[in-house]
């Protein structure tokens, strides 16, 4: 599955001291909601996940205080998918249609290494 993301960063920038001047520069300090992708070293999906801050939950995970603790020491890169390009996507991936989570159609997809298998999602309107 070939993805766009809007954003690629290392793993050791987000968690570097420098990482709100970063922020910053890209135009990214603001809450930004969308999807997150967290890749090993050799360029395995190890985890997806959805916030309405992605700075702020990517970050929390890679300081080892959320629920992906037990595999955080594998992620080499964190990749971003914002919301506001989730209608490109749907273009992409037409059978992703509205009113499907794209965190659930992706891990479904995907099959990342450290999702567990969830019930497909409501339809939202």
């Amino acid at each position: 599955m070939n993805i766009n993301f809007d954003r690629i960063i290392p793993v050791e920038d987000v968690l570097h001291p420098g990482f709100a001047y970063w922020l910053r520069k890209h135009d990214l300090s603001h809450s930004i909601s969308g999807l997150y992708f967290f890749y090993n070293d050799t360029g395995n999906l190890l985890y997806i996940g959805w916030s309405s801050d992605l700075t702020k939950r990517v970050r929390t995970h890679l300081k080892g205080n959320a629920n992906t603790k037990r595999f955080i020491a594998e992620v080499a890169e964190v990749r971003l998918l914002f919301a506001d390009s989730f209608d490109a996507f749907r273009e992409q991936y037409p059978e992703c249609c509205e009113g499907v989570d794209i965190e659930y159609y992706l891990i479904e997809k995907m099959s990342p290494k450290y999702n567990d298998a969830r019930p497909r999602p409501k339809v939202h309107p």
